[in-house]
């Protein structure tokens, strides 16, 4: 036996399963790059549906707090409305005067001195 070709045969095989290991090695690394390719798509996917929802949502805040705003002026014209009557003081002349019941203790006295006075006159 020639131990020289045996080395020889020993070293190729060595190196060819180092080759072997590369080429494995790229081989996983491109199904790595492809795994990793598809993971990013569906991440940049996921992304695009948190935008639009997010999206949605502040649409959704901002009727929400134009809806509540609304509703506040509106309230409170409600209860402005409702601290006034409307009284006739002459034929077609018409006034708003406060109203005693919408009135609290604290200002009762003052709303009774100005009960008399007309806060606006239409004719």
């Amino acid at each position: 036996m020639d131990w020289t070709a045996i080395g020889g045969i020993t070293a190729s095989i060595s190196a060819a399963r180092d080759i072997a290991k590369g080429l494995s090695a790229t081989r996983d690394a491109n199904l790595i790059n492809e795994k990793t390719s598809a993971l990013l798509e569906q991440l940049l996917k996921a992304q695009e549906g948190l935008l639009a929802h997010n999206t949605a949502l502040l649409q959704l805040q901002d009727e929400y707090f134009k809806a509540s705003e609304k509703l506040r002026k509106l309230e409170e014209a409600a209860r402005e409305r409702g601290r006034y009557s409307l009284v006739e003081l002459a034929s077609r002349h018409f006034a708003y005067r406060v109203n005693i019941s919408h009135i609290g203790l604290p200002i009762l006295y003052k709303a009774v001195c100005q009960y008399r006075n007309s806060v606006c006159s239409q004719t």
